[in-house]
């Protein structure tokens, strides 16, 4: 067994490299994936494309200089993505406005970024431009799925929270360590992290740690839908040669100053709830590569977002990503 390491020495840096490809990445989270209710965050998607550097234009070899870190373009990935963020009460058959519960609130955005390698470390910034309210299609999209499932209609959409436009800067540093090899292929690593969102969605500013056993361990993880700290902005990437697995599990705890859905807008607040100002995750998953796909499944508890809020709740969110 060895001991605890960084991961980004001389031999490590190349295989990375030599590894590296684009990705399309389709993600869903949903509640349905985890405590089976239908209620608070309800639902997200987002889907992405991660340009390797030998894939992007050479115009774009300035993404590298927006990174703190100073990371070399040849280890920056650019990625962009389209997603849609859908909250709701917890009884969606109540006509009226629920003055004790968080508003039903939808948020289609757009963001573009940059992850970049140093060393051990991995660095990720996104920026984010997008729209809340009826524009955000998220009333359409929950009643369409519902008359599909034949699920109960939602009724309180008109109660939404308004139409505005969003702009969101979301940063994130991660270190992985070497901390055992365990038999075989396999090993275990850890991953502690700390990052930040400040826009006019939120304002906030987290830390936490992920550990991982498995007989491939990049420096990824899944992706998970922002303001969510548990993965990077990288997307996961399959192994090059058999399949590769790994289990992970993970704490972060976030430290809230501001939750557009569930402090309202900047131009109308509207319906608001209290909110509360340290959010706690504990999370663990599977991941699986094989080839140009990989796979993965996390489970996820959230701790009480709002004062008025009966308990926690655990959703789930599954990424496959396709190299090409």
């Amino acid at each position: 067994m060895s001991c605890v390491s960084g991961r980004a020495g001389a031999q490590e840096a190349p295989i990375e490299r030599e590894q590296a490809r684009s990705v399309i990445s389709f993600q869903s989270e949903n509640d349905l994936y985890g405590d089976g209710e239908d209620r608070w965050y309800t639902n997200g998607f987002r889907l992405a494309v991660a340009l390797a550097p030998q894939d992007r234009p050479k115009s774009f070899s300035f993404v590298s200089g927006l990174l703190p870190s100073g990371a070399k373009s040849e280890d920056t990935d650019l990625f962009m993505a389209v997603g849609q963020s859908m909250f709701a009460p917890a009884d969606i058959t109540i006509k009226e406005r629920i003055l004790d519960d968080r508003p039903y609130a939808g948020w289609l955005y757009f963001e573009a970024g940059a992850s970049g390698q140093v060393g051990n470390m991995q660095e990720t910034l996104t920026l984010s431009v997008g729209v809340t309210g009826p524009p955000a299609l998220a009333e359409r999209s929950q009643k369409f799925v519902h008359t599909l499932t034949g699920s109960p209609e939602p009724q309180g959409w008109e109660f939404q929270i308004d139409t505005e436009p969003t702009l969101q800067i979301f940063y994130e540093r991660a270190w992985f360590y070497d901390v055992a090899n365990l038999f075989g292929p396999v090993s275990m690593d850890v991953s502690p992290r700390f990052g930040a969102n400040l826009g006019s969605v939120f304002i906030d500013a987290n830390a936490g740690v992920i550990g991982r056993i498995g007989n491939f361990l990049p420096h990824a993880f899944p992706p998970r839908i922002n303001p969510s700290a548990t993965g990077t902005g990288k997307i996961l990437r399959a192994k090059k040669t058999g399949v590769g697995w790994y289990i992970f599990g993970g704490f972060e705890t976030r430290a809230v100053a501001r939750n557009m859905f569930l402090d309202g807008g900047i131009f109308d607040n509207g319906h608001t709830v209290a909110k509360r100002q340290f959010v706690n995750e504990i999370s663990a998953g599977i991941a699986l590569s094989y080839d140009r796909f990989a796979l993965s499944y996390s489970y996820v508890h959230r701790s009480r977002e709002f004062e008025l809020q009966s308990e926690a709740q655990a959703f789930g969110s599954i990424n496959l990503s396709i190299a090409f």
